[in-house]
């Protein structure tokens, strides 16, 4: 198994291309292989964003929409029970009577003097 040197085997060892840079040549208009995956992963990254968002933005509608109609329930029940008598209205005012009452006193300049009050307190937390 003896080879000699100046055998006719072809070598193992790969020859790398010549590069255009290399070379001194100009560099071609038409986009590299490289250009190329450069630019489809910077869309690909860009198409994932986009998806991402709207998929955030969805989840958000959809608790949104949940948190609403939870409160829709809510609201149902109370009237419910303050209307069967279950509930007396004294401890718990029926909220289409809330509305109305707040629909009466929204007539009156007095209501937002007092809203006003009111607001400020709150959040200034007197």
């Amino acid at each position: 198994m003896d080879r000699k040197l100046g055998s006719s085997q072809p070598s193992t060892v790969p020859k790398s291309a010549p590069h255009a840079e290399s070379s001194g040549a100009p560099r071609s208009a038409a986009p590299s292989l490289q250009d190329n995956a450069t630019g489809e992963a910077k869309a690909k990254a860009e198409r994932k964003r986009s998806n991402d968002q709207s998929t955030a933005r969805t989840v958000k509608r959809k608790r949104l929409a949940g948190q609403l109609g939870l409160l829709i329930v809510f609201l149902g029940i109370c009237e419910f029970v303050v209307r069967q008598g279950i509930v007396n209205s004294l401890y718990l005012s029926a909220p289409t009577d809330v509305l109305s009452k707040i629909a009466e006193l929204s007539t009156q300049s007095a209501f937002y003097s007092a809203l006003y009050v009111t607001l400020a307190e709150f959040f200034c937390r007197i």
